[in-house]
Protein backbone atom coordinates (compact mmCIF):
# COMPACT_ATOMS: atom_id res chain seq x y z
CA UNK A 1 0.00 0.00 0.00
CA UNK A 2 3.20 2.33 0.86
CA UNK A 3 4.38 1.75 -2.47
CA UNK A 4 1.03 2.45 -4.25
CA UNK A 5 0.62 5.66 -2.49
CA UNK A 6 4.04 6.58 -3.09
CA UNK A 7 3.43 6.28 -6.91
CA UNK A 8 0.73 8.33 -6.67
CA UNK A 9 2.40 11.48 -5.09
CA UNK A 10 5.01 10.82 -7.62
CA UNK A 11 2.44 11.21 -10.22
CA UNK A 12 0.70 14.16 -8.99
CA UNK A 13 4.01 15.74 -7.61
CA UNK A 14 6.05 15.74 -10.98
CA UNK A 15 3.72 15.61 -13.26
CA UNK A 16 4.01 18.57 -16.12
CA UNK A 17 0.57 19.58 -15.43
CA UNK A 18 1.00 19.92 -11.61
CA UNK A 19 0.99 23.73 -10.48
CA UNK A 20 4.33 25.55 -10.48
CA UNK A 21 6.18 27.08 -7.90
CA UNK A 22 6.42 24.65 -5.55
CA UNK A 23 10.03 24.81 -3.35
CA UNK A 24 13.42 23.55 -4.90
CA UNK A 25 14.26 21.12 -2.30
CA UNK A 26 10.88 19.54 -2.07
CA UNK A 27 11.28 18.93 -5.77
CA UNK A 28 14.38 17.19 -5.51
CA UNK A 29 13.18 15.19 -2.56
CA UNK A 30 11.07 14.17 -4.30
CA UNK A 31 12.89 12.99 -7.51
CA UNK A 32 15.55 11.30 -4.84
CA UNK A 33 12.61 9.67 -3.56
CA UNK A 34 11.35 8.27 -6.71
CA UNK A 35 15.14 6.96 -7.56
CA UNK A 36 15.14 4.86 -4.79
CA UNK A 37 11.49 3.68 -5.34
CA UNK A 38 12.82 2.61 -8.82
CA UNK A 39 15.38 0.88 -7.26
CA UNK A 40 13.56 -1.14 -5.15
CA UNK A 41 11.38 -2.24 -8.08
CA UNK A 42 14.29 -3.43 -9.80
CA UNK A 43 15.21 -5.67 -6.90
CA UNK A 44 11.97 -6.85 -6.61
CA UNK A 45 11.63 -7.65 -10.65
CA UNK A 46 14.97 -9.15 -10.59
CA UNK A 47 14.04 -11.55 -7.69
CA UNK A 48 10.83 -12.28 -10.10
CA UNK A 49 12.79 -13.33 -13.18
CA UNK A 50 15.36 -15.18 -11.50
CA UNK A 51 12.47 -17.27 -10.21
CA UNK A 52 13.30 -16.91 -6.40
CA UNK A 53 9.95 -15.34 -6.09
CA UNK A 54 6.72 -17.03 -7.20
CA UNK A 55 5.37 -14.67 -9.63
CA UNK A 56 1.61 -14.67 -7.95
CA UNK A 57 3.76 -13.33 -5.09
CA UNK A 58 3.37 -10.03 -6.87
CA UNK A 59 0.07 -8.35 -7.66
CA UNK A 60 -0.03 -7.31 -11.00
CA UNK A 61 -1.67 -4.02 -10.62
CA UNK A 62 1.05 -3.45 -7.76
CA UNK A 63 3.36 -3.78 -10.36
CA UNK A 64 1.77 -2.28 -13.05
CA UNK A 65 1.62 1.09 -10.68
CA UNK A 66 5.36 0.42 -9.33
CA UNK A 67 7.39 -0.28 -12.30
CA UNK A 68 6.22 -0.79 -16.35
CA UNK A 69 8.82 -2.45 -17.54
CA UNK A 70 9.72 -0.97 -20.57
CA UNK A 71 6.62 0.49 -21.21
CA UNK A 72 6.38 4.39 -21.59
CA UNK A 73 4.19 5.08 -18.94
CA UNK A 74 7.12 4.32 -16.95
CA UNK A 75 8.76 7.93 -17.85
CA UNK A 76 5.38 9.93 -17.73
CA UNK A 77 6.00 9.65 -14.05
CA UNK A 78 8.83 12.02 -14.51
CA UNK A 79 8.45 15.23 -16.94
CA UNK A 80 11.37 16.13 -19.55
CA UNK A 81 12.74 19.13 -17.79
CA UNK A 82 12.69 16.84 -14.68
CA UNK A 83 14.06 13.89 -15.95
CA UNK A 84 18.04 14.54 -15.80
CA UNK A 85 17.71 15.10 -12.29
CA UNK A 86 15.93 12.28 -11.55
CA UNK A 87 18.62 9.77 -13.90
CA UNK A 88 21.44 11.12 -11.84
CA UNK A 89 19.81 10.22 -8.48
CA UNK A 90 18.84 6.69 -10.34
CA UNK A 91 22.09 5.90 -11.08
CA UNK A 92 23.84 7.18 -7.78
CA UNK A 93 21.32 4.85 -6.36
CA UNK A 94 22.12 1.62 -8.61
CA UNK A 95 25.84 3.02 -7.70
CA UNK A 96 24.77 1.96 -3.48
CA UNK A 97 22.89 -0.94 -4.45
CA UNK A 98 26.53 -2.48 -6.13
CA UNK A 99 28.13 -2.34 -2.86
CA UNK A 100 25.86 -5.18 -2.49
CA UNK A 101 25.89 -8.90 -3.40
CA UNK A 102 22.70 -8.87 -5.25
CA UNK A 103 23.12 -5.15 -6.22
CA UNK A 104 25.36 -5.92 -9.13
CA UNK A 105 22.94 -8.08 -11.22
CA UNK A 106 20.83 -4.68 -10.92
CA UNK A 107 23.42 -3.31 -13.32
CA UNK A 108 22.16 -4.62 -16.45
CA UNK A 109 18.66 -2.57 -15.62
CA UNK A 110 20.83 0.44 -16.52
CA UNK A 111 19.81 0.87 -20.30
CA UNK A 112 16.02 1.16 -19.36
CA UNK A 113 16.89 4.98 -17.92
CA UNK A 114 18.22 6.22 -21.22
CA UNK A 115 14.87 6.85 -23.25
CA UNK A 116 15.67 8.39 -27.28
CA UNK A 117 13.87 11.30 -26.16
CA UNK A 118 16.56 12.68 -23.31
CA UNK A 119 18.56 15.48 -24.87
CA UNK A 120 20.90 15.78 -22.13
CA UNK A 121 23.46 14.02 -20.43
CA UNK A 122 26.43 14.60 -17.68
CA UNK A 123 28.26 11.83 -16.13
CA UNK A 124 29.24 12.83 -13.44
CA UNK A 125 31.79 10.67 -10.88
CA UNK A 126 30.37 7.14 -10.93
CA UNK A 127 31.88 4.10 -10.38
CA UNK A 128 32.91 1.95 -12.95
CA UNK A 129 30.17 -0.51 -12.44
CA UNK A 130 27.97 2.27 -13.60
CA UNK A 131 29.97 4.10 -15.40
CA UNK A 132 30.82 1.22 -17.78
CA UNK A 133 26.98 0.58 -18.68
CA UNK A 134 25.82 4.10 -18.46
CA UNK A 135 28.36 4.79 -21.46
CA UNK A 136 27.55 1.65 -23.23
CA UNK A 137 23.80 2.86 -23.42
CA UNK A 138 24.38 5.95 -24.80
CA UNK A 139 24.62 5.25 -28.03
CA UNK A 140 21.08 4.30 -28.51
CA UNK A 141 19.91 8.17 -27.23
CA UNK A 142 19.76 9.50 -30.71
CA UNK A 143 18.34 12.42 -29.60
CA UNK A 144 21.00 13.85 -27.36
CA UNK A 145 22.41 17.43 -28.05
CA UNK A 146 24.37 18.01 -24.73
CA UNK A 147 26.62 15.67 -23.89
CA UNK A 148 29.33 15.95 -20.89
CA UNK A 149 32.05 13.40 -20.33
CA UNK A 150 34.45 15.05 -18.74
CA UNK A 151 34.49 13.24 -15.75
CA UNK A 152 33.97 9.90 -17.32
CA UNK A 153 37.45 8.63 -15.85
CA UNK A 154 37.81 4.50 -16.47
CA UNK A 155 40.25 2.80 -17.88
CA UNK A 156 37.53 0.53 -19.00
CA UNK A 157 36.50 3.48 -21.50
CA UNK A 158 38.39 3.13 -24.93
CA UNK A 159 38.72 5.13 -27.78
CA UNK A 160 37.06 2.33 -29.16
CA UNK A 161 33.68 3.29 -27.21
CA UNK A 162 33.71 6.46 -27.29
CA UNK A 163 33.80 6.23 -31.22
CA UNK A 164 31.11 4.13 -30.98
CA UNK A 165 28.98 6.11 -29.20
CA UNK A 166 29.13 9.64 -30.55
CA UNK A 167 29.18 7.88 -34.51
CA UNK A 168 25.31 7.59 -34.04
CA UNK A 169 24.89 11.11 -31.52
CA UNK A 170 24.39 13.04 -34.89
CA UNK A 171 22.08 15.54 -32.99
CA UNK A 172 24.75 16.65 -30.59
CA UNK A 173 25.25 20.61 -30.34
CA UNK A 174 27.62 20.72 -26.95
CA UNK A 175 30.19 17.89 -26.03
CA UNK A 176 32.46 17.73 -23.00
CA UNK A 177 35.25 14.72 -23.86
CA UNK A 178 37.22 12.68 -21.14
CA UNK A 179 40.88 12.15 -21.10
CA UNK A 180 40.27 9.10 -23.29
CA UNK A 181 39.35 10.94 -26.42
CA UNK A 182 42.14 11.02 -28.96
CA UNK A 183 42.76 11.85 -33.06
CA UNK A 184 40.69 9.18 -33.62
CA UNK A 185 37.38 9.91 -31.99
CA UNK A 186 38.22 13.33 -33.42
CA UNK A 187 37.69 12.16 -36.43
CA UNK A 188 34.51 10.46 -35.66
CA UNK A 189 33.41 13.69 -34.62
CA UNK A 190 33.74 15.63 -37.51
CA UNK A 191 32.52 13.26 -39.76
CA UNK A 192 29.08 12.68 -37.91
CA UNK A 193 28.23 15.54 -35.87
CA UNK A 194 27.33 18.34 -38.16
CA UNK A 195 25.59 20.55 -36.28
CA UNK A 196 28.49 20.65 -33.21
CA UNK A 197 28.67 24.17 -31.54
CA UNK A 198 30.53 23.85 -28.74
CA UNK A 199 33.12 21.35 -27.66
CA UNK A 200 35.72 20.65 -24.62
CA UNK A 201 39.25 19.27 -24.99
CA UNK A 202 40.65 19.81 -21.83
CA UNK A 203 43.35 17.09 -21.30
CA UNK A 204 42.91 14.67 -23.80
CA UNK A 205 45.17 13.37 -26.41
CA UNK A 206 43.72 15.12 -29.33
CA UNK A 207 46.45 16.60 -31.49
CA UNK A 208 46.83 19.39 -34.35
CA UNK A 209 45.86 16.26 -36.84
CA UNK A 210 42.54 15.68 -34.72
CA UNK A 211 41.76 18.97 -34.18
CA UNK A 212 42.11 19.68 -38.61
CA UNK A 213 38.80 17.00 -38.01
CA UNK A 214 36.47 19.60 -36.68
CA UNK A 215 36.69 22.06 -39.45
CA UNK A 216 34.12 19.86 -40.89
CA UNK A 217 31.72 20.95 -37.90
CA UNK A 218 30.67 24.50 -39.97
CA UNK A 219 28.51 25.57 -37.18
CA UNK A 220 31.24 25.26 -34.29
CA UNK A 221 31.68 28.64 -32.25
CA UNK A 222 33.49 27.69 -28.94
CA UNK A 223 36.22 25.44 -28.41
CA UNK A 224 38.29 24.97 -24.99
CA UNK A 225 41.33 23.34 -25.61
CA UNK A 226 44.09 24.38 -22.76
CA UNK A 227 46.09 21.66 -24.83
CA UNK A 228 49.51 23.17 -25.29
CA UNK A 229 51.00 20.14 -23.56
CA UNK A 230 48.74 17.67 -25.19
CA UNK A 231 50.01 17.59 -28.26
CA UNK A 232 47.45 21.11 -30.03
CA UNK A 233 50.66 23.46 -31.14
CA UNK A 234 49.45 27.05 -32.21
CA UNK A 235 49.54 26.52 -35.63
CA UNK A 236 46.74 23.78 -34.91
CA UNK A 237 44.84 26.97 -33.29
CA UNK A 238 44.92 29.01 -36.50
CA UNK A 239 44.08 26.19 -38.78
CA UNK A 240 40.54 26.78 -36.88
CA UNK A 241 40.15 30.09 -36.64
CA UNK A 242 41.18 30.66 -40.48
CA UNK A 243 38.97 27.48 -41.17
CA UNK A 244 35.62 28.29 -39.55
CA UNK A 245 34.30 31.41 -39.88
CA UNK A 246 31.84 30.92 -37.02
CA UNK A 247 34.13 30.23 -34.46
CA UNK A 248 34.07 33.15 -31.70
CA UNK A 249 35.03 31.68 -28.26
CA UNK A 250 38.67 29.83 -27.62
CA UNK A 251 40.24 28.67 -24.73
CA UNK A 252 43.96 28.42 -25.27
CA UNK A 253 46.91 28.54 -22.71
CA UNK A 254 48.86 30.41 -25.03
CA UNK A 255 46.74 32.42 -27.48
CA UNK A 256 49.78 35.22 -28.16
CA UNK A 257 51.73 32.37 -29.91
CA UNK A 258 48.76 31.76 -32.11
CA UNK A 259 47.83 35.37 -32.91
CA UNK A 260 51.89 35.51 -34.11
CA UNK A 261 51.32 32.83 -36.31
CA UNK A 262 48.13 34.33 -37.95
CA UNK A 263 50.28 37.85 -38.12
CA UNK A 264 53.40 36.17 -40.01
CA UNK A 265 51.39 33.53 -42.21
CA UNK A 266 48.21 35.69 -43.54
CA UNK A 267 48.60 37.38 -46.54
CA UNK A 268 47.96 41.38 -46.23
CA UNK A 269 45.08 41.14 -48.90
CA UNK A 270 42.97 39.38 -45.83
CA UNK A 271 41.09 42.30 -44.21
CA UNK A 272 41.75 43.37 -40.61
CA UNK A 273 39.07 42.16 -37.96
CA UNK A 274 38.32 39.17 -39.46
CA UNK A 275 39.20 37.44 -36.01
CA UNK A 276 36.56 38.78 -34.21
CA UNK A 277 36.66 36.23 -31.23
CA UNK A 278 36.45 36.02 -27.58
CA UNK A 279 40.20 34.70 -25.83
CA UNK A 280 39.98 33.25 -22.59
CA UNK A 281 43.43 32.77 -21.49
CA UNK A 282 43.25 30.59 -18.21
CA UNK A 283 45.50 31.19 -15.66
Amino acid sequence: MLIMDLAKVLKGYLSAASPQGKPQGLTKLCLRSAAVYVTTSLYDFHERQTGRVAAEEIQDSMWDEVFPLLDQHFFQLVPLHLYECFLDNVLCALEIAGHFHNGKELMQYIALFFPRHIKRFKAQGYAPRVLMPTICCLHKCTNLEELYLEKADSSAINTYLLAHTLKHLNQIRVLSLPKQCDDDVASIIGINCPRLESIVLTGTSVTNTGLSWLLCCRNLHTVIMPGFFQGITPKGVALLLNGIPRLKHVVYDVMSDVLTYIDFNTSDSILPGKYLFTLIVPF
